[in-house]
């Protein structure tokens, strides 16, 4: 635990075990109202897997800006690590892949928290023919939803994560007409305790495939 000077801040640091590829997670919380509460402000460092750490040292000016150190032992080494305290990434994205209607994405978790997933279609008018709801894209005078789908996961714990995001009833249709989609997808991540969410996001083209009706 640290006191900042004159602002008064308190600053705690405690070990986890909670890195996803197995390191050992170095969290900070901060309080500033005398340590009344704290909030969360994740990992900031991470030792090396299946090491020992200890001796953590923390030391911060009065904008609660610092350093953290600690020493970790393993393989018959002595380590002396140090790190700012601005948090690790609590969200990379490892790459995604579209079958069918669903696209599939990974993802790295720095911690435990919420995660919520949006898809758009950027072309809306291959979805001329789909649902007509209030939010939505004026195409040749109708109301056509760019909506293509959206969840909201609840994440347990740090670690690799496989999303998925189906189309929804519409964005099927157009898909079953043989339409091709381009999906701007955005993913939010609000950890555990944390004030400010972390988005991502990206394009994936998903194609459909026109399906013929025997008459």
């Amino acid at each position: 635990m640290f006191q900042t000077p004159t602002s008064g801040q308190l600053l705690v640091a405690w070990q986890g075990t909670d890195q996803p590829n197995g390191g050992i997670g170095i969290r900070l919380y901060r309080s500033v109202d005398g340590g009344a509460s704290f909030a969360s402000v994740g990992p900031v460092a991470q030792g090396t897997p299946n090491w020992a750490a200890d001796a953590l040292r923390l030391a911060a000016a009065d904008d609660g800006q610092g350093f953290l150190s600690f020493r970790e032992g393993g393989g018959g080494q002595q380590l002396l690590q140090v790190a700012d305290l601005n948090p690790i990434d609590p969200l990379t994205l490892a790459g995604h892949s579209v079958a069918g209607s669903t696209i599939t994405t990974q993802v790295t978790l720095g911690s435990s928290g919420t995660m919520g997933v949006t898809g758009r279609v950027e072309n809306p008018t291959a979805l001329a023919s789909a649902a007509r709801r209030s939010s939505c894209h004026k195409v040749a005078h109708r109301c056509v939803s760019s909506l293509f789908g959206a969840r909201t996961l609840r994440i347990a714990k740090a670690g690799r994560y496989t999303i998925r995001l189906a189309a929804n009833a519409a964005a099927k249709r157009a898909l079953r007409r043989g339409r091709t989609l381009r999906v701007f997808e955005t993913l939010t991540f609000r950890p555990t305790g944390a004030h400010k969410a972390t988005v991502r996001t990206f394009t994936a083209t998903v194609r459909g495939s026109r399906v013929l009706r025997k008459h």
